[in-house]
């Protein structure tokens, strides 16, 4: 197949059904050959021969498969990917690979568990997974009994009977392909009954349940002390099990500094001390850790998470990769190599294009698109700078998290040999409030590309982040996008047929100061598209408001509030976002009665003040030759825009 984009291989066996004697023994070979840590595939990755490799199984009732994926540096044939792949394959059959190795994959798949069994919805999952099975819930619930009784001898067994030639490989080639001309059907457009209901769903709500109320955060569920001089350590105790999560964060991202990307890839691919990179991940994987270092937009993080029987070990290889992180000259030169084709190719990609073009509409040349280094720049980092970047972080205010069953004394004092903090920190750069573009009119850019779907974007700034809209806010969100059965998607997709997908949201500003957002998006047939926008921008000016589509989308808010606690690992996070607002935990008790004694006033007034009439920032990535461009200026005057308008590099 062809694609304009990112070249890839993928390569099937076929194994065996999920209740075969052979399942765990196959489950233990994909977990070998891919754990994201230690696999063969992840090793591939970690020692940057390929841009991305996986493996992953599909193990169902009547058949299996173990799928393989790569895709190629930029001086690599997809043969050649082909070849790397199926080598890590024959090591596997060969046995070559650590004898421990299983029994760190049993130990992570207890800490998954664990983790997953701390939700409803996981669990319900669970219980889902083993009916669709036609599993015995005692057969279920020993499932890693029998994992732990998988043999090197059973992983190479299984690999030799089923990973043989008789496999499919796919080639995915970076080139134009035919787009097949769809005709344009009718479709008569079908009153949608928002009442409607099966008489499934008719006796499953007559049936009685205990009224359940909602659980709000106070102050027993955290406690915050201050670990150093303008550091604080947030900690909420696990009443659940024996996992823990532990973070740094800083105020400082790429927004402060667009460098910080490249130190965090940097350092995914860094050793310490004797370790180089696939031994730190073999270390983490051992450990049943994970580690990650992100940078986001106003915040990088280092984090932790896994077993408090192995926090101090973890929190000892996370300070020294922080702060003795070691990496060549080569290991820099190759990822660059990798950024590079990484960015050629999202040139190519619709979804990322449409990104580009979307924010260039909100924020012009403040665009996250073109604030990025040039190729040029980024070919003169050196390993010094960026790990001197990444350590530096720590040098700055900081707020560490912790949820975990550890006592708040033992994280202080093991916390206090690994990261003492001795000195004043640094004040962050301060934090980046880019407004959203607001035009007098709608204002409408094209992006043409040959392609079968026009991808479109609409969006548009709302007042600054205010308390007291909040609840109306939440309660026109989901009348108006409330999933497959708000007003966009029950309009656009399901009544009028002008999409393939149609949704829609309103963002609350993140901190005091930023922005409100509305905005929502299509994937349409390129001829539907101005059909489509004018239907969409229609929804948004003249709302339909039923009572009996009303009292839906307020008895599914209240629902939520009610059924929507939040848990011990959210807690600490959740907090933070409401003193970035200059909020009080909790503001959803005056939310949740202001909801409750919400009408169709209220929604009217919300869409009349904050929705209605507002000039839109529309993004449109589709193919020109098919989309209707004189019916589009009846919207707005088109803008036809280039790459080199949206992407820096």
């Amino acid at each position: 197949a062809t694609y304009e984009g990112e070249e890839k291989v993928l390569i099937a066996f076929r194994t065996v059904p999920i209740n075969h004697p052979d399942a765990p023994a196959l489950t233990i070979a994909d977990e070998i050959l891919d754990n994201s840590h230690a696999g063969l595939m992840n090793q591939l990755v970690q020692r940057q021969e390929v841009r991305a490799a996986s493996a992953h199984r599909m193990l169902m009732n009547d058949h299996g498969v173990e799928q393989l994926e790569g895709i190629p540096k930029a001086d690599q044939t997809l043969e050649e990917i082909e070849k790397l792949l199926l080598d890590q394959v024959d090591r596997l059959k060969a046995g070559d690979f650590a004898d421990n190795l299983i029994t760190a994959i049993v130990n992570n798949q207890k800490k998954k568990q664990k983790a997953e069994m701390e939700g409803n919805t996981t669990r319900v999952a669970r219980m889902r997974n083993s009916f669709v099975r036609f599993e015995e819930w005692d057969q279920t619930i020993t499932e890693l009994d029998r994992l732990a009784d998988v043999t090197k001898d059973d992983v190479v067994r299984v690999a030799n009977r089923y990973f043989r030639d008789d496999y499919v490989v796919a080639y995915r080639k970076d080139a134009p392909h035919e787009v097949p001309k769809i005709d344009k059907p009718k479709i008569d457009a079908i009153d949608i009954d928002a009442t409607r209901q099966s008489d499934f769903a008719a006796r499953i709500s007559t049936m009685s349940a205990r009224e359940i109320s909602p659980d709000f955060v106070d102050a027993s569920d955290y406690e915050i002390v201050d670990y150093a001089p303008s550091t604080r350590l947030f900690y909420a105790k696990n009443p659940v099990n024996d996992l823990f999560l532990f973070e740094i964060r800083v105020d400082f991202g790429f927004n402060q500094d667009n460098r910080i990307q490249f130190a965090q890839k940097l350092l995914n691919v860094s050793g310490t001390g004797d370790l180089n990179s696939e031994q730190v991940k073999t270390e983490w994987f051992n450990l049943a850790t994970g580690f990650s270092f992100n940078a986001g937009n106003d915040e990088s993080s280092y984090s932790i998470s896994g077993l408090d029987e192995n926090f101090v070990a973890s929190l000892d290889l996370m300070m020294r990769i922080i702060k003795q992180p070691k990496a060549s000259q080569e290991t820099l030169n190759e990822m660059i190599n990798i950024v590079l084709a990484d960015r050629e190719d999202s040139k190519k990609d619709p979804r990322s294009i449409r990104s580009a073009l979307a924010h260039f509409n909100r924020h012009g040349q403040q665009s996250r698109w073109l604030r990025q280094l040039s190729n040029e720049a980024i070919t003169h980092f050196t390993v010094d700078d960026l790990h001197t970047l990444a350590r530096g972080l720590l040098d700055y205010q900081q707020t560490i998290y912790y949820a975990g069953s550890l006592p708040i004394e033992a994280v202080i004092s093991e916390l206090k040999k690994k990261h003492s903090i001795t000195s004043e920190l640094k004040t962050p750069p301060p934090f980046l409030n880019l407004t959203i573009f607001s035009p007098d009119s709608h204002l409408l850019r094209i992006f043409h590309k040959e392609m079968a779907q026009a991808q479109v974007y609409v969006e548009y700034g709302g007042e600054v982040f205010n308390e007291a809209t909040v609840p109306s806010a939440q309660l026109f969100r989901e009348y108006f996008s409330g999933g497959m059965s708000g007003l966009v998607f029950q309009e656009i997709r399901e009544a009028r047929a002008l999409a393939y997908s149609a949704y829609a949201g309103y963002e609350l500003g993140s901190r005091t100061g930023v922005q409100n957002m509305a905005w929502g998006g299509m994937g349409t047939q390129a001829d539907k598209t101005a059909e489509a926008i004018e239907a969409y921008l229609e929804l948004h000016d003249q709302m339909p408001v039923t009572p009996e589509r009303f009292d839906a989308a307020k008895a599914a808010l209240v629902n939520t509030y009610k059924t929507g606690k939040t848990g011990f690992r959210e807690v600490l996070d959740t907090v933070r976002s409401w003193e970035r607002l200059g909020l009080q935990p909790d503001p959803r008790k005056q939310r949740f009665e202001a909801i409750k004694q919400a009408d169709l006033e209220t929604l009217a007034r919300f869409h009349s003040h904050h929705i209605k009439g507002r000039p839109r920032l529309i993004s449109i990535v589709g193919d020109t030759s098919k989309i209707d461009v004189a019916r589009l200026t009846k919207i707005a005057q088109p803008e036809f825009v280039a790459l080199e308008e949206i992407f820096a590099f």
